[in-house]
């Protein structure tokens, strides 16, 4: 699943030269001490401490909807969301998000391998508590999201996957138009979702199937890097369990040769 040289990597995962992951990103809620709020200003305070390797900030607006219940019967508004800002690197292939209660790491493009994206993640995690000063982290998530070609309208998932414990047999012979979501809550603390999607597309473009995997972590802890290192650690071994539980022979040739 990581990167580049067909060596091994930390505790002893396979490293393929063509990953199949679009996508991966780092979670990690946070709360403040009693009697300290979110305000408005951290979002332009954090700029100034990333600037130099993030020199661009997008504010993000988001919206809610409210239900509500009245002489009329039920009905919906929007309503202001929460602050949020994305934040940059020149080449806009490292991104880090921050809302009022959520900072987000994403690798959009050209996964640089665990090691590297564990050190983003934790760098990345100390620059926003020097800002926000948080009281504890409450959960952590790790997510890798892959993308998988069809090569064809009629290929199937389990061209390059085959069952297991999340993903049933039946899902891996579907024609487009797949949609599957397995959510377990193995613990109080533990939740991993796994999620198979036919990735929207125009008509005339080659369809790909999301092959989405999300671990998190549950837990009030004390906002150190020592203690985000541990548990994205154990997240990333999660991960690595579920994908490479699936992985075809099919699949392992694509991450080595970039050949279907």
């Amino acid at each position: 699943m990581p990167k580049k040289k067909n060596k091994t990597t930390t505790k002893g995962h396979d490293k393929f030269p063509y990953p199949t992951i679009m996508e991966a990103l780092c979670e990690v809620h946070f709360s403040f001490p009693e009697g300290k709020q979110w305000e408005s200003s951290f979002l332009g305070d954090f700029f100034k401490t990333v600037q130099k390797d993030f020199p661009i900030m997008e504010p993000v607006q988001q919206m809610g909807v409210s239900v509500e219940f009245g002489p009329q019967g039920f009905g919906q508004r929007l309503v202001p969301g929460q602050q949020k800002a994305r934040y940059l690197q020149a080449k806009r292939k490292l991104l880090l998000q921050l809302s009022d209660s959520i900072f987000t790491v994403n690798r959009v493009e050209g996964y640089p391998g665990w090691v590297n994206m564990r050190r983003d993640i934790a760098s990345g995690w100390k620059q926003a508590v020097s800002v926000l000063g948080p009281a504890s982290i409450t959960r952590i998530g790790l997510r890798y999201i892959n993308r998988l070609p069809r090569n064809g309208s009629g290929q199937k998932p389990g061209y390059w996957l085959k069952p297991n414990e999340y993903i049933p047999s039946a899902i891996l012979g579907s024609q487009i138009g797949l949609l599957s979501r397995v959510q377990v809550q193995k613990s109080e603390q533990s939740r991993t979702i796994v999620t198979l999607a036919d990735e929207p597309t125009p008509p005339d473009a080659p369809s790909n199937v999301i092959f989405d995997i999300d671990c998190i972590h549950i837990e009030e802890m004390e906002p150190t890097n020592k203690n985000l290192r541990t548990h994205i650690d154990g997240l990333h071994e999660e991960v690595w369990s579920v994908f490479s539980s699936v992985m075809t022979e099919n699949l392992q040739r694509l991450l080595k040769t970039g050949k279907a």
